[in-house]
């Protein structure tokens, strides 16, 4: 009987964590921006780890990849990072002003249950210019993230909802100009849906 303990004990030790995904390995996606270009051009604010000794604020890597879908897309940076990209971390994703078609991306945003559905929609002119502005000191994802904080915001799970239902969608344009990110709630969004 204590062989049997014995050998039980020992095959769950070895078992392990083998399929896990290793936290060290991970590129922690802070904001997304979205962009028409022959099929998608996606930028990512990566966050990058605080090495304890200079805590001055967040900071963030740019990627960008392109790809005839989202999906392709992310595939394209995460082959240029060092981890593997999570966007379990996002916290705003921003929308081309010229997106004709949103059935892709929905369709990206339902298939992958890492992305959080309180995630801060907001569109823009150039979201990869946007995704790389900063507010005095701070972070574009931070700001963004702050500012609708305890404000009503469409969240991701809002503006699948509308999207779903045909439903007239007017997410808040965000702009960045000298040092300075301004947001505009009302703002002249087009209906998007198919």
């Amino acid at each position: 009987m204590k062989k049997i303990i014995s050998v039980a004990f020992a095959l769950l030790l070895m078992t392990g964590c083998s399929g896990s995904r290793e936290l060290e390995n991970r590129d922690f996606v802070m904001a997304a921006g979205i962009e028409e270009d022959n099929g998608y051009k996606l930028t990512l604010a990566v966050a990058v780890p605080s090495t304890g000794e200079d805590s001055s604020g967040e900071k963030e890597n740019i990627f960008e990849g392109r790809g005839r879908t989202v999906a392709e897309a992310l595939e394209n940076i995460n082959n240029k990072t060092k981890g593997n990209i999570y966007m379990g971390h996002n916290r705003v994703i921003v929308l081309s002003d010229d997106i004709k078609n949103y059935s892709g991306i929905i369709d990206y945003f339902r298939s992958n249950i890492d992305i959080s559905r309180d995630t801060v929609m907001v569109r823009a002119d150039k979201p990869s210019e946007v995704i790389r502005a900063k507010n005095n000191d701070e972070n574009f994802s931070g700001y963004i993230y702050d500012y609708f904080r305890y404000k009503d915001k469409i969240d991701l799970n809002k503006f699948m909802d509308y999207y779903n239902n045909s439903t007239y969608t007017e997410l808040p344009a965000v702009s960045a100009h000298d040092d300075k990110i301004t947001v505009d709630m009302g703002g002249t969004a087009k209906n998007k849906s198919a």
